[in-house]
């Protein structure tokens, strides 16, 4: 195990000392083998030795930072090599590549579905005074469909504290009761949790948190999954029947009829 984990700390890190590797395949049976290939006769024992040392200083960040290359925005870069000569087509992703969108937007998406979750859905109609606020959350929350939480979890599946009922701060104690430690099943997560994956997500877990936290204040009992599934649809619904993009189409006409009156 420490053998692998210093394999992939020199092939993530770059060492100064590595030299011309060879592609390894992942099922060598013999780490020391695939040493072997990869450094020639360097020795195994010295260059774990390097590895821990350079882990143990993290200096090897300062040595490098003179060395990086500098790379400009105005470049296009990937961690792959690929033959463009073999390519016929290109396509690019809309949002936020081709179309850039101004801090309006998420106010706009927020505004549209709360709206919809009083007419349509008969929610209380406090519902309607609610605002967005762009510094509640971040992309890759999660929203348990089943207990009503937002949280944060890492590539293991670990809770990171605090997660939120509403806008309210979950204590440790209750989290761990409520599941029963600190860390949740991948199955859990692919059955129960729904993930705040883009840009336009963050309108929806805010506007989730504040329509839980009202009806918490409230004392009117709810279904948290069934709360998920008013607002997934609310803004579904813009989208499905265009009252976003036309919001966002008028913006566009009008702001190309004002270039060209100007020019």
């Amino acid at each position: 195990m420490r053998c692998m984990r210093s394999w992939n700390a020199m092939c993530h890190v770059g060492l100064p000392f590595l030299r011309k590797a060879t592609i390894v395949p992942q099922a060598h049976a013999s780490f020391r083998g695939m040493m072997t290939v990869a450094f020639g006769k360097s020795s195994l024992n010295e260059i774990l030795q390097k590895v821990e040392d350079y882990k143990d200083d993290k200096f090897f960040l300062k040595d490098f930072a003179g060395s990086l290359p500098t790379i400009s925005d105005n470049q296009v870069f990937a961690n792959a090599d690929c033959a463009l000569q073999h390519i016929k087509h290109y396509g690019f992703d809309y949002d936020f590549t081709l179309a850039t969108y101004n801090k309006k937007l998420p106010h706009l998406i927020y505004d549209l579905a709360k709206r919809r979750l009083v007419e349509k859905f008969g929610y209380p109609i406090e519902v309607e005074s609610l605002k967005y606020d762009p510094n509640f959350a971040i992309r890759g929350l999660h929203i348990d469909k089943e207990t009503g939480m937002l949280l944060k979890l890492d590539q293991y599946n670990k809770i990171q504290l605090p997660l939120f009922k509403g806008r309210s701060p979950v204590t440790t104690a209750e989290t761990v009761r409520t599941y029963g430690g600190l860390r949740v099943s991948r199955s859990y997560v692919r059955e129960n949790m729904h993930m705040m994956k883009d840009l336009f997500a963050l309108p929806e877990a805010c506007l989730y948190a504040d329509v839980i936290e009202l009806l918490i204040s409230k004392n009117q009992p709810f279904e948290p999954s069934y709360v998920i599934q008013d607002i997934n649809s609310a803004i579904g619904y813009d989208r499905r029947r265009r009252w976003l993009e036309g919001n966002v189409l008028c913006v566009c006409v009008c702001v190309c009829v004002c270039v060209c009156v100007c020019v």
